[in-house]
């Protein structure tokens, strides 16, 4: 991200998109198309919905009815032709002193197995143990526990980020399950736009681990990290760059720091007295514009200064 006198630019460096702003590069800022969408309705394409699982599309090989009634067609053929064959094998085994003995020996040994006693249950093998229930994730410190139920037919209304690798970002709470919740539950801890989610239940670590886990249940004990509000002014004529490598989701509403170089940031680091920026942080608005990453990067335009609301997370 470099800025200039009168010039904030950005150039976007994957392929396939436009720069922003006319001079050299500024800010490396890379479109992410890694956003996970939690809500119905029309996602961009390069975005995964998370309301609803995978449903198997494959037709049955048989409209309703029919399988039936094909089984049905195959046993009245087998039973009209089998049956006169099985009526008169019958005839003649009835017919038969030799099945009355038989009748007399199968009753006794009925009778024998009845009078058996019935064997003890086999015994569990000496020193195996049952599998220890998962244990649960223990928030660290700057990390709060939220704990929601939502029910399993209903639209969970939550757009979330997942840009980085071991975290997803709540872009916003729509219409749905969590906004439901959270009303109904004022005196709770409740989930957050902003809020970062590092773990849920037993699950830390992948962000696709995650995400899996948020959508195959639907009791959630989530450890989330609320972030500090940093407010940064930059002089663009006296700092030129300010050396953030800037990644965005396309329909996200915040500019995710992955590095800090040499820069206005990396300065206001060093003689800053309070928090400090660090990469995993966020820019949630730029000269008192807020919404999704196109406006953050036009609102830097031709500007001689840049105001930056930047949200910092707590760092385990």
């Amino acid at each position: 991200w470099v800025s200039s006198p009168r010039h904030a630019h950005f150039a976007v460096t994957d392929s396939g998109s436009d720069a922003m702003g006319a001079e050299s590069s500024c800010c490396k800022s890379s479109r992410d198309d890694a956003a996970a969408i939690m809500e119905t309705g029309g996602p961009a394409p390069e975005e995964q919905t998370l309301d609803a699982e995978a449903v198997d599309a494959t037709p049955p090989a048989f409209g309703p009815g029919e399988e039936q009634a094909l089984e049905q067609t195959v046993v009245k053929t087998e039973s009209a032709e089998e049956g006169g064959k099985l009526e008169k094998a019958h005839a003649a085994v009835e017919a038969s002193p030799q099945k009355k003995d038989d009748d007399s020996d199968a009753g006794s040994r009925k009778k024998a197995a009845e009078d058996a006693p019935t064997p003890a249950p086999a015994a569990e093998p000496a020193g195996v143990d049952p599998e220890p229930p998962e244990p649960e994730l223990q928030p660290r410190k700057g990390e709060l526990v939220v704990f929601i139920s939502r029910p399993a037919e209903a639209t969970i209304g939550l757009n979330l980020d997942a840009l980085e690798d071991n975290a997803t970002f709540v872009d916003g709470i729509l219409k749905g399950a969590i906004q439901v919740w959270n009303e109904s539950h004022p005196n709770d801890t409740q989930l957050r736009q902003y809020d970062r989610i590092v773990g849920i239940n037993s699950v830390r670590g992948s962000t696709n681990m995650l995400l899996a886990e948020m959508r195959k249940t639907i009791d959630w004990r989530l450890i989330v990290q609320r972030p500090k509000e940093l407010k940064i002014s930059v002089d663009c004529e006296k700092h030129p760059t300010l050396g953030l490598d800037l990644k965005y989701s396309p329909n996200g509403v915040s500019l995710l720091i992955a590095s800090i170089g040499e820069g206005a940031i990396k300065e206001y680091n060093k003689t800053t007295t309070g928090t400090k920026i660090t990469p995993n942080d966020r820019v949630v608005e730029v000269n008192g514009v807020r919404g999704t990453a196109k406006k953050l990067l036009e609102a830097a335009t031709n500007v001689d200064a840049l105001d930056l609301i930047i949200l910092h997370f707590p760092k385990a």
